[in-house]
């Protein structure tokens, strides 16, 4: 519901109307106009088989050098060892970024003998000093490839290898709260009229295109999953990108009303000017429906306030009874703190694995 609005829709008909205003006026707010056209699908491999290894193992030494006690925030996840056997192929890709930008880097995992399958975007939280990115999300990327899952888990902007080293002594000397060359990007897309988040949402789109031009994957299969970031990246994409098939999003749903009611703080890729005019979080995630969404909360998360939970919960729940769609909406609620716990990854995977 958008600031100053006295009720949310409260029919189908009405709510249909209200959701074709705001996908109308969201271009403008995001990127300022129409967004930038999309290159060609293509890619080259920058990585494979030792040395994507070395390079991966790069990356956590450079996090475990530079940000030790972040890397005790991840200790369930990091580092990521599978019991079982490897049955896919494992790359370090790069492949068109906005315009005028570095490309993207992302890790591809395509399942041996992939056929028409289905394929995911993996999307990683806000980690100290930008650090972790993409190397974040084996904890996810890998059991979706052993279940026969195409994945794609990208650097967004300006996170990992993608990062612009601004201030790197300042970042470490702050422990990495800093998130300086987050600062950067984000205040150049002001200045121009354009989001961050903008940005980032059109190179998942990009990542989408990608993914849909494999021979291993069927382009009417594509799904999202994310946690905290990655979480509201995968509900922006799913909301911008009607060709989303289903989704999955952790740790990344509130209100920005109850954001400003209880002073939460969020990352800049968050905010996106006059967004409240237009629309909350509630009725954004709503264009969503009907096509399948797994919502999962966190109880005491600091980041994301309980009451901002509940009126989106709320919220989807109607879009989804009015659009006849009640099965392919399910919220869960974890009764700790910020993240992803096993029990909840457990779900989306049996989530994943019926919808798509």
């Amino acid at each position: 519901m958008r600031e100053g609005s006295k009720r949310s829709p409260r029919a189908a008909q009405e709510w249909r109307r209200r959701a074709a205003r705001i996908r109308r006026a969201l271009p403008d707010l995001l990127w300022g106009g129409p967004p930038p056209k999309r290159p060609k699908p293509a890619f080259r491999v920058v990585a494979e088989g030792r040395a994507f290894t070395r390079w991966e193992t790069g990356r956590l030494r450079e996090m475990k050098r530079r940000y030790p006690e972040d890397l005790r925030t991840y200790k369930e996840i990091l580092p990521f060892s599978w019991p079982g056997p490897v049955t896919w192929t494992t790359r370090l890709i790069e492949y068109p970024g906005w315009p005028g930008h570095p490309p993207q880097r992302a890790i591809l995992r395509i399942p041996h003998g992939a056929r028409r399958a289905p394929a995911l975007t993996v999307l990683h939280g806000h980690s100290r000093g930008l650090q972790l990115g993409c190397v974040e999300m084996a904890y996810l990327a890998v059991p979706l490839a052993a279940i026969g899952c195409v994945t794609l888990a990208p650097d967004a902007m300006p996170f990992g290898d993608r990062r612009l080293h601004t201030l790197d002594e300042g970042e470490v000397a702050s422990k990495g709260q800093l998130f300086w060359d987050e600062r950067v990007v984000a205040s150049e897309c002001w200045l121009r009229g354009e989001t961050l988040l903008g940005r980032q949402i059109w190179e998942l789109m990009v990542s989408l295109d990608l993914l849909q031009s494999l021979p291993e994957t069927d382009p009417k299969r594509l799904g999202t999953i994310g946690c905290s970031q990655g979480g509201v990246q995968s509900w922006w994409l799913s909301a911008m990108d009607s060709r989303i098939a289903a989704a999955v999003v952790s740790a990344g749903v509130s209100t920005y009303a109850s954001w400003i009611e209880e002073r939460a703080i969020n990352a800049l890729f968050n905010y996106v000017p006059g967004i409240l005019k237009l629309a909350d979080q509630d009725e954004l995630i709503g264009l969503i429906a009907p096509r399948p969404l797994l919502v999962c909360d966190c109880a005491k998360d600091v980041f994301f306030p309980r009451a901002g939970i509940e009126r989106v919960r709320c919220f989807l729940r109607r879009v989804y009874r009015w659009e006849n769609a009640s099965k392919n909406y399910r919220h869960d609620l974890d009764p700790g703190g910020h993240g992803f716990p096993k029990r909840q990854r457990d779900l989306a995977m049996d989530w994943l694995r019926e919808k798509l």
